[in-house]
């Protein structure tokens, strides 16, 4: 895969909260990631801007991207992504061409892509098997399941009672 990585041009505004976002910055994460809201859906203009707050949040420092066809790339929308990972210093691999129906393989393939470069969180861009396809390979990957074990319902919250798992951000490009 391409590995982007980018070097900050500028400093980092060290405010008085002491966790280098700016005021405004800060106040908008805090807002955003209320502790009772794990899953939060972002659909309007600058739903990027709030993306990167998430990301200034959590503090991550290595992306996963995943994508289907060129059509994250045709549409602009891989290059806005990119371009507020870069701004912030994110280092980021980007796995491409996951088939519109991906097999059981396709996903193990994102699975030993996700075990080599061990990032913080996963991005996905595309459609609905995109979509799929990288939820799985996180899930498998985090909980060291073979894809296959995951098939069924309530297999991850049986094998893991209360557990919770890191974040993936779903980038929908079928709307």
């Amino acid at each position: 895969g391409d590995r982007r990585q980018a070097s900050r041009h500028g400093s980092r505004d060290h405010s008085a909260n002491g966790d280098g976002r700016s005021g405004l910055h800060a106040q908008h994460a805090r807002r955003l990631h209320g502790d009772d809201e794990p899953t939060r859906i972002i659909f309007e203009n600058g739903a990027f801007t709030q993306v990167s707050e998430e990301l200034l949040l959590d503090r991550t420092a290595r992306g996963f991207v995943v994508t289907g066809g060129d059509s994250a790339m045709r549409c602009g929308v891989y290059a806005d992504l990119n371009t507020m990972l870069l701004a912030f210093d994110f280092e980021c691999e980007l796995y491409r061409n996951v088939p519109p129906e991906p097999t059981t393989e396709d996903v193990r393939k994102i699975v030993r892509k996700l075990s080599l470069y061990a990032p913080d969180l996963l991005i996905a861009i595309g459609g609905g098997s995109v979509l799929d396809a990288a939820k799985a390979a996180w899930i498998s990957w985090k909980t060291g399941l073979d894809v296959s074990d995951l098939f069924g319902t309530n297999r991850i919250s049986d094998r893991f009672p209360g557990q919770e798992f890191p974040r993936i951000i779903a980038v929908p490009t079928t709307a």
